[in-house]
């Protein structure tokens, strides 16, 4: 189980203070960025290309892995959701929640969790570990790399904290499937001891220094934002193409 020691009340008003659309808890997600795919592999010729992918690109891939996801968690998402962040909501696992939210009729579908099969999924996990104190700002699953932050916090509970880490973004069609930091074995497909084998269709990985910035008033946190910048692995159409993120950013505000 994940901690968020000393600022986990500071992290629970971030979510409530700086959301963008009309439910509270809402930290939105923007992603941009490249990918660069093999086209052509002979023993004479190599041809790469790239294409670029955003908001649209990811909101389509999630729709459609949801759509046909099985063992109950299936569902249609609204043609115009959102992929927003609650940085303390915990899934039954980790610490850290991408869910599907809408700005009107109060949609809600949690991104990772416990299926009808009580088996851990998760189509999206930001894994980050930033020291603070005797504990840590922690979300997702455990990094092997720790981050540092600067803070302060006076007796009327004013204050910021700023952190950077190295951190990772994960995102993919199968929602059993496990993240190249954790289990690089398991990346592409991974075996699941209650179905079987797993494939990956589509992925997305970005692995780059996160940025936290969080500002308080009165313990509770009054503007902040989180983002992710670097390059990564991906995934085109199942195992046809050989495919790598060269850059992409992802902000949380």
């Amino acid at each position: 189980m994940k901690k968020l020691a000393m600022f986990a009340v500071a992290a629970a008003a971030l979510v409530l203070a700086a959301g963008k659309v009309e439910a509270s808890g809402n930290l939105v997600l923007n992603i941009s960025g490249s990918v660069q795919y093999q086209v052509t592999n002979s023993a004479t010729v190599g041809k790469t290309k790239t294409q670029s992918f955003n908001n649209a690109t990811i909101y389509n891939l999630i729709s459609n892995a949801v759509a046909n996801a099985t063992n109950g968690i299936a569902t249609n998402l609204p043609a115009k959701g959102i992929i927003a962040y609650d940085p303390e909501g915990y899934d039954g696992m980790n610490t850290g929640l991408f869910y599907v939210t809408d700005k009107t009729n109060g949609f809600y579908y949690p991104l990772s969790g416990q299926d009808t099969n009580s088996q851990y999924y998760s189509f999206i996990e930001l894994d980050s570990y930033v020291v603070i104190n005797d504990g840590a700002f922690d979300l997702g699953f455990d990094n092997p790399f720790d981050g540092s932050a600067s803070y302060t916090l006076n007796a009327s509970g004013n204050g910021s904290l700023s952190g950077k880490d190295t951190a990772l973004l994960y995102i993919h069609d199968n929602p059993y499937t496990y993240d190249a930091a954790d289990s690089p074995d398991n990346y592409y497909s991974a075996n699941n001891t209650f179905y079987g084998q797993e494939y990956n269709g589509q992925v997305l990985e970005i692995q780059g220094i996160l940025t936290i910035n969080l500002s308080y008033k009165a313990d509770s946190v009054n503007s902040g934002s989180i983002s992710l910048s670097g390059a990564g692995n991906a995934l085109l159409n199942g195992n046809n193409y050989d495919a790598s993120v060269i850059s992409g950013h992802a902000s949380l505000k």
